[in-house]
């Protein structure tokens, strides 16, 4: 995200052929097994976001590397430490937290890169270690896809969860409709910060080189020259062209696994427990760029 073309052409290429290969779909029938397994044991009242939302897209993403899940709690912890460097005014205790958790994050990499090169296996690692980037760079693109794909499904999940529920409605027959009313209405991230390479001019503002701007994507979102009733959830809404997933040559590279793991797991839970509801105040994470919620308490009206 870090870099411009040519040199980002060259790191995302690879990334994306491996993505290609269908990992997406290899994976559909374990996401639903887990979101059925998971709420197997949450019960009839549960927190959404811990007991379901939480743990599925870690669980998934651990497949899609090719790590075993008994490393998913820590994959978790370091997850959460290292987004907290996108929040404004950090600590120096938060700074510190999330380099001890990239770089122990960065040692299983390691670990598994060597490991797949003398044995590859069906996953992202071993195609990955088959690429011509460097272990560094092929650890980056490992510890960016843990943290996107973990924390992004998580709150749109939980933020999506709660809209819905506070507009009074329901997903209708179309899944993959609400999912991207989901990631329209409340986005998970709420802004990106850019760097301009050059002097340029943005809504008659004067960008010199160097200068940051912060591209509000949760405000395009709700843009009523784009969308009708903006501020309204519509779980099957029509025309959705959302910029969650961000645009351009930065366009989230894990858009369809996040959609199909988000459409999954609504469809999963939704079919266990069609009459769901809120069951007391969901608890916000206080955060700001990274939107999300500690807990979303609910139960079952059956």
């Amino acid at each position: 995200m870090e870099n411009e073309p040519p040199v980002h052409t060259r790191l995302r290429r690879p990334v994306a052929k491996a993505f290609s290969r269908g990992h997406v779909e290899r994976l559909r029938p374990r996401v639903q097994e887990l979101a059925t397994e998971l709420l197997d044991r949450a019960g009839e009242r549960f927190d959404v976001v811990g007991d379901f939302a939480e743990p599925l897209p870690v669980l998934v993403i651990s497949e899609l590397l090719g790590v075993p899940s008994s490393h998913a709690d820590e994959l978790r912890d370091w997850s959460q430490a290292i987004v907290k460097m996108y929040e404004p005014n950090r600590s120096q205790e938060r700074v510190d937290a999330a380099v001890r958790a990239a770089t122990d994050f960065a040692a299983l990499v390691r670990d598994f890169i060597r490991s797949r090169r003398a044995k590859p296996a069906d996953d992202l690692i071993s195609d990955l270690a088959a690429t011509e980037l460097s272990e560094d760079e092929m650890v980056a693109a490992a510890v960016l896809l843990l943290n996107a794909g973990h924390e992004a499904s998580v709150n749109v999940f939980g933020n999506g969860l709660v809209s819905m529920f506070r507009a009074g409605a329901r997903p209708g027959a179309d899944k993959a409709a609400c999912v991207e009313e989901m990631l329209r209405f409340d986005s998970a991230l709420q802004l990106f910060e850019r760097t301009a390479t050059e002097p340029v001019t943005v809504g008659g503002i004067e960008v010199a080189e160097g200068e940051k701007i912060a591209v509000l994507l949760g405000s395009a979102n709700r843009d009523g020259a784009v969308f009708e009733r903006p501020d309204e959830f519509l779980p099957e809404r029509a025309e959705n062209p959302h910029v969650a997933f961000g645009v351009g040559v930065h366009f989230c590279l894990g858009a369809p696994l996040a959609r199909m793991e988000l459409t999954e797991s609504l469809t999963t839970l939704f079919d266990r427990h069609p009459e769901l509801e809120l069951d007391g105040e969901p608890e916000s994470r206080g955060t700001f760029v990274l939107r999300g919620y500690h807990s979303v308490p609910v139960r079952s009206a059956r």
